[in-house]
């Protein structure tokens, strides 16, 4: 199952990421700046990784599904979708997802504070798998 287990985050701030080492102090000013949405995902060892930069939160966002259509190929897929203290945000979210991927099942939860200390708040995070 963890083969086809998918996780990605469009983060919606860099100052925690710049609090945790994770970017420096000229790529939180300028990421800012031009509105920088970094998508993250857990790599193959369960570390999370950049993937890709997004210049707007709406944008990272429809990233996030595009991945998980790409993900999905089709398949019928369960997905989980996390967020950090943006619940009402979360649920646009859900509705869009469950419009462009055929989910087998969907649940919505607050992200972890593990996760949320290191990605701060207003991120939204999709999970996915498929049976086969």
């Amino acid at each position: 199952m963890v083969k086809r287990l998918q996780i990605f985050f469009a983060v919606d701030t860099l100052e925690y990421l710049h609090r945790g080492g994770r970017i420096n102090g000229a790529s939180r000013y300028f990421g800012t700046a031009l509105d920088i949405k970094p998508i993250l995902f857990f790599n193959s060892e369960g570390k999370i990784d950049a993937l890709e930069r997004m210049r707007t939160k709406k944008k990272a966002l429809q990233r996030l599904i595009a991945l998980g259509e790409q993900q999905a190929n089709g398949r019928p897929v369960h997905v989980g979708i996390a967020h950090a203290n943006v619940p009402q945000a979360a649920q646009g979210f859900r509705g869009e997802v469950e419009k462009r991927l055929n989910c087998k099942e969907i649940f919505t939860v607050e992200l972890s504070p593990v996760i949320g200390v290191h990605v701060g708040p207003g991120t939204i995070g999709i999970a996915l798998y498929s049976e086969y």
